[in-house]
């Protein structure tokens, strides 16, 4: 695996890096990823003035936003990390409250326009890719004072979508879209199957882990004397939640703050039937079987650690998450 670093022109000012003591490319689906790079000392001059990283392997880009080294440490190295390009948008806030009645998907190229490509706004280098043409409607309230990215994340992520900015090397440019994993599930036939088992050795080193201890699936929206109600129970036990706010929307919002969790990992043989990117990747829906604890579950894919060091590359990833999309879970209790 080789990395190059960028200029804030995006204007590569490294030779490839490939000497690196430990590299972990970390995605996640529902915020924006992270990096942490372990170099020797001696590459401080090729990453002082950097600004991004460029992952060749990958074809992505994210941006340096910490370089730490610290002599008196066991290990002469120089640490470098950062965030992936999602979270630029984090440096935009959302200055007056909108509200939204729109499909989903123009309502936040609508938001993307007014906050992050317009005038001294604008971030440089930014362009919308065209629209999907997901029809998914949105209904609802963003307050003033959000971050940009944290109010594009809470709109997409009921719908299990959310947003990537990628980079275009080439034409030295970043791409921003409104993404939706596959379905890989062996209930569809429109995508191939992506089945991790520890009896097709492609999963092991697993680990499960549910929770209701924060789970809420019933709102109370109040604005002033007006209440409206929220169910997301299914018909199943309520768990009850009182919040300010004006639509429907505004308490999907909130219960996504409260989650039932339930997650499951493990690392993936990449020497295994399936290949990342290719079979399947960080957003798509997937089945899981764990014989030890006689578990078949079918889960998102929601964050993917890629870890690079001098025993190989580990993939991995997680189904669920600790903020598991109460949608995804009521379809799945009423199937």
């Amino acid at each position: 695996m080789e990395l190059l670093f960028l200029d804030e022109n995006l204007e590569v000012i490294s030779a490839p890096v490939d000497d690196f003591v430990s590299f972990t490319w970390a995605e996640r689906w529902y915020e924006s990823g992270n990096f942490q790079l372990y170099l020797p000392s001696y590459r401080f001059g090729a990453v002082r003035y950097a600004r991004y990283i460029y992952n060749q392997d990958k074809d992505e880009c994210a941006k340096i936003t910490s370089r730490n080294y610290d002599e008196s440490t066991a290990k002469d190295n120089l640490v470098v990390g950062g965030r992936m390009l999602g979270h630029l948008l984090n440096q935009r806030v959302i200055n007056t409250e909108k509200i939204i009645n729109d499909t989903l998907e123009n309502a936040v190229y609508s938001l993307m326009t007014q906050f992050a490509l317009t005038g001294d706004r604008l971030i440089p280098e930014l362009e919308l890719a065209p629209q999907r043409g997901y029809d998914d409607l949105y209904n609802g309230t963003i307050k003033a004072g959000t971050q940009l990215d944290k109010a594009l994340y809470d709109m997409l992520k009921p719908y299990g979508m959310t947003y990537r900015i990628r980079y275009d090397f080439y034409n030295k440019t970043l791409i921003f879209s409104v993404e939706k994993g596959l379905d890989r599930t062996q209930e569809q036939e429109e995508n191939t199957w992506a089945i991790f088992s520890d009896n097709f050795e492609n999963l092991i080193n697993t680990s499960y882990n549910d929770s209701v201890d924060d789970y809420r699936n019933f709102a109370y929206v109040a604005d002033g004397n007006n209440v409206i109600t929220v169910d997301l129970t299914g018909g199943g036990e309520r768990y009850e939640l009182y919040i300010s706010g004006k639509t429907y929307q505004d308490g999907v919002e909130a219960l996504a703050q409260y989650p039932y969790i339930e997650t499951a990992r493990g690392d993936i043989d990449t020497q295994g039937n399936l290949a990342y990117g290719v079979d399947y990747s960080i957003g798509d829906k997937c089945d899981i079987v764990m014989t030890k604890l006689n578990l078949v579950m079918s889960s998102q894919i929601t964050a993917v650690d890629h870890v690079c060091e001098t025993a190989g590359i580990r993939v991995i990833p997680q189904f669920g998450e600790e903020k598991l999309n109460i949608r995804a879970y009521i379809e799945r209790e009423l199937k």
